[in-house]
């Protein structure tokens, strides 16, 4: 058996989730830094960015629980 034709099949890849999702990535990645940008008291922007975070990772969290509650549905009708 060739190196080829050992490889697995690559159909749907996994790596592109859709551009919503990309968009919520970098918005969610950069939040942190708003607060920086827009409150003037250094006490506020720490609690701010704070915040900013929680809330991000909070949205992470839930798309990644959308992402895998599809495929386990899609996985299920599959079965069937």
């Amino acid at each position: 058996m060739s190196d080829a034709e050992s490889r697995q099949a690559f159909h749907r890849p996994h790596t592109f989730s859709g551009p919503v999702a990309h968009i919520a990535r970098t918005v969610t990645s950069l939040s942190p830094l708003l607060p920086y940008e827009f409150v003037k008291d250094p006490h506020k922007q720490q609690r701010w960015a704070r915040i900013a975070i929680i809330t991000a990772t909070g949205v992470e969290q839930t798309l990644w629980a959308m992402k895998v509650q599809r495929q386990n549905h899609e996985r299920e009708d599959r079965g069937r």
